[in-house]
């Protein structure tokens, strides 16, 4: 499995120059093959395909999902606006400038006009804070559950 993996990363890690982006449509050539159209029953071999990105060298990953799939089995958790600052190599930079945790039914997003932040219910509340192995913070209250950013 490891040598497959490192495969399609190198495949997919390809530094793409402008006016060189016809070499994104290896993406669509894959995913156009192993993402096939439903069978007469109805049935997908696969309802999505995860990707090493490009532009980051294989460091993150992109999703292609199938749109019925993402109305069934996907739901909004939160999105943040970026400015970006600095661009050196792999490292980047940014400023959050506003944080939404919430989508109306037309998926229109709530917007909060502010970085997101953990509110304490009472002043003599504390929280505890560890990564999560991904870059974020993780609130817990004292009962060591996890306190969602507002």
């Amino acid at each position: 499995m490891r040598v497959v993996d490192e495969s399609l990363s190198s495949f997919f890690s390809v530094d793409v120059p402008v006016g060189r982006e016809d070499l994104y449509k290896r993406t669509v050539a894959v995913a156009e093959k192993l993402i096939p159209e439903p069978t007469a029953e109805g049935a997908h071999r696969f309802v999505g395909l995860m990707y090493p990105t490009i532009p980051m060298n294989g460091n993150c990953d992109n999703f292609a999902l199938k749109p019925d799939f993402v109305e069934r089995g996907v739901e909004f958790v939160r999105a943040e606006f970026l400015r970006i600052r600095v661009i050196d190599g792999m490292k980047i930079e940014f400023d959050i400038l506003d944080f939404a945790n919430s989508a109306g039914a037309d998926g229109v997003l709530g917007w909060k006009g502010r970085p997101g932040q953990w509110v304490l219910p009472r002043m003599a509340d504390t929280l505890q804070f560890r990564g999560d192995g991904q870059g974020e913070w993780v609130a817990l209250n004292t009962n060591g559950e996890v306190v969602p950013m507002e």
